[in-house]
């Protein structure tokens, strides 16, 4: 499958709700209270399940961890320059492709930020991995910010 195929596919899906194990991992984040971390099994594939550790800092950040694999900041309320639009940013997990196994996606609104915390600029983000040869391999990325942390080859 192309990569231009791949994001027709995730344009027609649409990336509004993650599912895992019949609940929703973007309302999982924000849920979560600050200082706390959850941790939930993700089923990837019929063979494959990754421990995902979803954690909130008293600071305003977030982050998903995806096993040992890497993790993606996802919630940004911390004026660092940057800010997340909803502070929170999308996690879909779904078949795509329809090979079986599911790709991780990221996307949402990357504000830009004045010292006094104006919104200067917006930008849309979006982040996918697929999980390939043991490992996920990024192989999509449009964001302003480095957002994501895989170990990658």
């Amino acid at each position: 499958m192309t990569l231009s195929n791949l994001l027709i596919m995730l344009i027609v899906l649409g990336c509004n709700s993650v599912a895992y194990a019949n609940s929703d991992l973007t309302n999982e984040v924000k849920k979560l209270s600050y200082g706390k971390d959850k941790k939930i099994q993700l089923q990837i594939s019929n063979e494959k399940t990754i421990e995902v550790t979803i954690s909130k800092t008293m600071k305003g950040n977030g982050i998903v961890k995806f096993g040992s694999y890497g993790y993606v900041t996802v919630f940004d309320v911390h004026d660092n320059g940057f800010v997340y639009g909803g502070e929170v940013l999308d996690i879909d997990v779904l078949d795509i492709d329809k090979d079986g196994i599911k790709e991780i996606i990221i996307s949402g609104v990357i504000n830009e930020t004045s010292d006094e915390g104006e919104v200067l600029d917006s930008y849309s983000a979006v982040i996918i991995y697929k999980f390939f040869d043991g490992e996920f391999v990024k192989v999509f990325s449009k964001s302003p910010i480095e957002i994501s942390y895989f170990k990658e080859g």
